[in-house]
């Protein structure tokens, strides 16, 4: 049966807030090794720490070694401060800047991530003003074993102290840890090209038969090379199948080499 665990940081108003709200409807304290604070929710380990969450390497270990995905609660933080909720994979396509080791991309489930996201966007009907997306693949943390996604809600204080959308973030999490029972009917899929937040990939994850595992943006298309691309398709469970390229905003010649290769590792290309 799938286990969860949830983690957030002491110092992230989202993460705090959404414990406490995950708390107050049914916790208890509990011990998660160097966490600062751990609660029990109906069997599922939610671990506070004191460290950044790009800089969660530890996650294998605590709050639950058990666990088979982990999700990560966090605020969102962007130039424009626009009204966001979003989801996304941890990975460095270059330079690691913000946690993480560099070329280095984390593990993911599609499957698990495709129903994560549209329980988000059920939950979230009602916030309208809010951009609700997936966003390319970014920060750390890189090297761990289990799969894991950052939910996360931007990217003012206002909003990551609103509390219709921490409720939204908290019911989200609630049904997914009530319903182990993932549906794996979809086509997993890596997306390359779009902007860091991705239209039609998150239209393509609420609506269709894709479940996205990475998603590089074009800003990085460049830096892709087999090795990563390797990564994009190994590091995922169930198994990544298709490419979904959005060709606008990607050189010719940068495409070309980019279809090589992932033909090379046998995947379905599919132009949007």
């Amino acid at each position: 049966m799938l286990r969860y665990a949830i983690a957030y940081s002491i110092n992230d108003p989202v993460g705090k807030n959404v414990a406490e709200k995950l708390v107050e409807r049914g916790g208890s304290i509990s011990y998660c090794g160097k966490a600062i604070s751990c609660y029990n929710i109906n069997g599922i380990m939610l671990g506070g720490f004191n460290e950044d969450t790009i800089n969660f390497d530890f996650l294998d270990e605590t709050p639950d070694e058990n666990a088979d995905f982990i999700i990560v609660v966090s605020k969102h933080q962007s130039t424009s401060n626009t009204k966001t909720l979003s989801v996304h994979h941890t990975g460095n396509v270059s330079d690691a800047l913000y946690g993480g080791k560099p070329k280095q991309l984390s593990y993911v489930n599609p499957a698990i991530t495709k129903q994560i996201f549209r329980n988000y966007y059920k939950n979230s009907l009602e916030l309208k003003e809010y951009a609700f997306t997936l966003e390319a693949t970014h920060h750390g943390p890189t090297s761990l074993i289990k799969p894991l996604l950052f939910i996360e809600i931007g990217s003012t204080e206002k909003e990551w102290n609103d509390i219709k959308a921490i409720n939204s973030l908290a019911q989200t999490i609630i049904d997914t840890i009530s319903n182990v029972d993932i549906d794996y009917d979809c086509i997993p899929s890596i997306g390359i090209g779009s902007t860091h937040y991705p239209k039609k990939f998150t239209e393509m994850e609420l609506n269709d038969k894709y479940c996205f595992g990475h998603i590089i943006s074009k800003h990085y298309a460049d830096y892709l090379d087999f090795d990563l691309l390797k990564q994009c398709v190994e590091k995922s469970n169930p198994r990544i199948k298709a490419a979904i390229i959005e060709k606008k905003g990607i050189k010719s010649e940068i495409r070309k080499r980019i279809d090589s290769i992932i033909r090379e590792l046998g995947l379905e290309i599919i132009y949007v």
